[in-house]
């Protein structure tokens, strides 16, 4: 019983670890298919200004003309 408790466990590991490296490549995948050659990095930059109040206070008043 022990041993098929390891192989198991063995078994749990490979696959939680081929799941991360899957997930990136769907997120690279996607940016393309859906347009944006933009890499998560950028995006993630874009957030973060997005997120700030000063930038934040300045780019709702102009986007929300752009989208009305």
């Amino acid at each position: 019983m022990e041993a098929a408790a390891g192989i198991l466990t063995s078994s749990a590991e490979p696959p939680r670890r081929n799941m991360q490296p899957a997930e990136i490549h769907l997120d690279m995948a996607e940016a393309p298919v859906t347009g944006v050659p933009v890499p998560p990095v950028t995006y993630f930059q874009h957030r973060s200004s997005l997120l700030q109040p000063k930038p934040a206070t300045k780019m709702p008043a102009p986007q929300d003309e752009h989208i009305h």
